[in-house]
């Protein structure tokens, strides 16, 4: 109802109508001039968004108090989900330390344990969305918990190298690709400095791809509940772009996620995007 009073959107609610008015008398909200569709099942509620967005009845579609699985499920759906480029990924948006740009992150949401192949993909979707925010070369670091490579002890940083050395032959286009690099090293100058880590992505990271779905929803997690800064969520790969937020996030979150989807459906992001990969089994999302 925020996002409609600003003026990005014409909402079309799906779910239990008693619960829906129920919450807006609550909330002192008007249902005026709202759209509402029956459907009190959660599983058979994200079918029929997903439905709406694949006949073109909505522009973008947003996942609302189900889980990320169940929605990921009916996007993926053989017949009668969305048509995908490459591989579906979560994108999260917020703020660097320093407030002066926004960095991208993926996944937090989707994909679980991805393999090196899988992670190029995550990359390739990732950098598409730096550049449809107006990054004409991001900068992107593959995190692990230190910035050397431990192929023993941390397969991570081994992945992290390797996605450098695509980076380097050219896989993601313009770019640069780093890591392993620490999350303080990819996103504070100083803590690089410190470390005297020289990356021209050390401390200046605009693209944060995380070893895998358990560090990737901690981060997204720890910015939400522990420093109270707004994020915004996304589900990129699709036909149509699907804004994608905790349950638990703010308002502000949300309303930035409406954004955001909003965002990529004005931009040719899908034309950027270089990487096609096999989509995701059911069972490997969350």
């Amino acid at each position: 109802m925020k996002a409609r009073e600003l003026g990005l959107v014409l909402p079309t609610i799906i779910g239990s109508t008693a619960a829906i008015r129920r919450s807006a008398a609550e909330l002192g909200c008007s249902l005026d001039g709202v759209a509402i569709i029956e459907e009190a099942n959660p599983e058979a509620a994200c079918a029929r968004a997903v439905a709406m967005a694949r006949d073109g009845e909505c522009d973008l579609a947003m996942k609302g108090l189900v889980s990320t699985r169940a929605f990921a499920k009916s996007v993926l759906s053989r017949s009668s989900g969305l048509a995908v480029n490459g591989i579906l990924s979560h994108i999260t948006l917020f703020e660097s330390p320093d407030r002066d740009r926004l960095v991208v992150m993926s996944d937090a949401g989707v994909n679980i344990k991805p393999s090196l192949e899988r992670k190029a993909q995550i990359l390739g979707n990732a950098l598409a969305c730096a550049r449809a925010l107006g990054i004409a070369e991001p900068k992107a670091a593959a995190i692990a918990a230190i910035e050397v490579v431990e192929p023993d002890a941390m397969p991570a940083t081994v992945e992290a190298d390797r996605l450098r050395r695509m980076g380097e032959a050219g896989r993601f286009g313009r770019c640069a690709v780093d890591g392993p690099l620490a999350l303080d090293n990819a996103l504070d100058e100083e803590s690089a400095r410190l470390k005297s880590i020289r990356s021209v992505v050390a401390g200046r990271a605009d693209v944060i791809i995380v070893p895998e779905i358990e560090c990737g929803n901690v981060i997204y997690k720890a910015v939400g509940q522990l420093s109270r800064r707004d994020i915004a969520g996304a589900m990129v790969g699709a036909s149509v772009p699907l804004a994608v937020a905790s349950r638990s996030d703010s308002v502000d979150s949300k309303v930035n996620s409406i954004a955001f989807g909003i965002l990529l459906l004005h931009t040719e992001w899908a034309a950027i995007h270089v990487d096609k990969g096999p989509q995701l089994d059911e069972k490997q999302l969350l």
